[in-house]
C-alpha cells in the first residue's frame, strides 16, 4: 500500500509540475491576439449580380487577410519560443530531479515524470506549428540530457555543483 502512495503522489506531483510549466509558459508569454473580422461587412443576403463591390469593403477584407497571414506567422513564432522554452525549464528540471538528495525520493521522482511530461506538452502544443526542426531540437536536447545524466559522473559533478546534498543515486 506505501508504494501505491508513493507512486500516485509521485504522479500528481509530474502532473501538476508540467500543467504550471505549459500553463505558467503560456501565461507570461502570451500569445499574439487574433485579428477580429469586421462584422460591419456581413451581409445578410448575397450581393446582386451586377452590383459593383464597396472599395471601403474591399479594402477592409484586404486589411482583415493582410492581418490574419500576420497573426499566422506570429502565431507559428509563439509555438516555436514555447516548445524550446518548456524544454529548457524541463531540462533543468529533469537534471534537478535526478541529482537531488536521495531524501526526497517521491518528490525527485514526481519532478523527473514532470519534466518528461512538459516536454511531451510543448511538444504537442507546437507541433503544427513549431516546425520539424524545433521539435526535433526539442526532442534531442531531452535526449542528450537523459544519456548524459545516466552517467554516474555527470550526476555527481551535478550534485557537487548544485549543492544538493549527498543520497542515494535515484538511478542506482
Amino acid at each position: 500500500m506505501r508504494t501505491a502512495i508513493r507512486f500516485l503522489y509521485a504522479t500528481a506531483i509530474a502532473l501538476f509540475l508540467s500543467l504550471a510549466i505549459g500553463f505558467g509558459t503560456l501565461t507570461f508569454y502570451p500569445g499574439p491576439d487574433r485579428p477580429e473580422y469586421p462584422i460591419a461587412i456581413e451581409r445578410k443576403a448575397p450581393p446582386a449580380p451586377n452590383a459593383t463591390p464597396d472599395p471601403q469593403e474591399t479594402e477592409t477584407l484586404r486589411k482583415f487577410d493582410e492581418d490574419n497571414r500576420q497573426f499566422e506567422k506570429d502565431q507559428k513564432v509563439h509555438h516555436r519560443n514555447v516548445l524550446l522554452l518548456v524544454t529548457g525549464l524541463s531540462a533543468a528540471a529533469l537534471m534537478v530531479g535526478v541529482v537531488a538528495s536521495g531524501a526526497l525520493d517521491v518528490l525527485r521522482a514526481g519532478v523527473m515524470l514532470g519534466a518528461l511530461f512538459s516536454v511531451l506538452w510543448a511538444l504537442m502544443y507546437g507541433a503544427n506549428s513549431a516546425g520539424k526542426g524545433a521539435i526535433f531540437i526539442a526532442a534531442l536536447v531531452v535526449l542528450v540530457l537523459l544519456a548524459a545524466l545516466s552517467t554516474d559522473r555527470v550526476r555527481g559533478w551535478l550534485g557537487r555543483t548544485l549543492r544538493l546534498g549527498a543520497g542515494e543515486d535515484l538511478l542506482r
